[in-house]
């Protein structure tokens, strides 16, 4: 997938047939002042991590997460 010239539709239709069996997770903390850290930082949370699946076929998913306080 060409990302930058794709709609976001043609991208998620590709992504639907890749099977992820076989790859390898990665999850690491977020490093200050990253894009990451920008994006999670209206959340609070403490704990921020990024997590990324690649495919065998090396097709890659990437995800922020972050621990939400209590209420």
């Amino acid at each position: 997938i060409d990302l930058p010239s794709a709609d976001p539709e043609t991208i998620m239709d590709e992504l639907e047939n890749v099977d992820f069996a076989g790859g390898s997770t990665e999850i690491r903390s977020v490093p200050p002042g990253s894009d990451t850290a920008r994006r999670l930082a209206a959340f609070g949370g403490e704990r921020q991590r990024e997590l990324k699946l690649t495919a065998a076929s090396g097709q890659e998913l990437a995800f922020d997460l972050v621990e939400l306080p209590r209420p």
